[in-house]
């Protein structure tokens, strides 16, 4: 038979293993900053969105060919993420424009306002705009809302557009 303090021990032992083993049991939904999506996107969006497909990044060289490219070159576009996510039979595309600075973000955010279809959503935040396009309209805009509430960001909206006309 067991004493209690060897018991103990080894009920701590095991504990110790399996918190290193399965270090996320219990954690909270992946964060969304500045510091994870210059890494790639997540694994997992919330609770019910999984990855079907690699986090895939392109440098800004790489983009040249796009019909846009002019346009995120000015605003500093310095690389493009993108993931596909699935949740059943619903699909979901995200892609994280990385740019150079915080007003080069807002200032592709803002063009960007008047073009999106219905089934995209975007948001800005930080050096990132990040567009969420669903095979329907509710995918991109409930995870957009969901990731908008766990996005974390320690940068302001730059201050220009307060001091022009409405």
């Amino acid at each position: 038979m067991l004493s209690r303090k060897s018991f103990t021990q080894r009920c701590s032992l095991i504990l110790f293993f399996l918190l290193a083993a399965f270090p996320s049991f219990g954690a909270e939904p992946h964060t969304l900053s500045e510091e994870s999506l210059s890494k790639g996107l997540p694994n997992k969006l919330g609770n019910d969105w999984r990855a079907s497909s690699p986090s895939r990044k392109l440098v800004a060289d790489k983009i040249l060919e796009t019909a846009d490219a002019k346009i995120l070159m000015e605003y500093g576009l310095q690389s493009v993420t993108d993931r596909q996510y699935s949740n059943g039979k619903a699909k979901l595309m995200i892609e994280a424009f990385e740019m150079k600075y915080v007003s080069g973000a807002y200032g592709l955010w803002t063009i960007h306002r008047e073009t999106l279809t219905a089934s995209q959503k975007e948001i800005f935040n930080g050096r990132f705009v990040i567009r969420f396009s669903g095979s329907d309209q509710t995918s991109a805009e409930s995870v957009a809302a969901q990731m908008q509430t766990t996005l974390t960001s320690a940068s302001e909206v730059p201050l220009l557009p307060t001091y022009l006309p409405e």
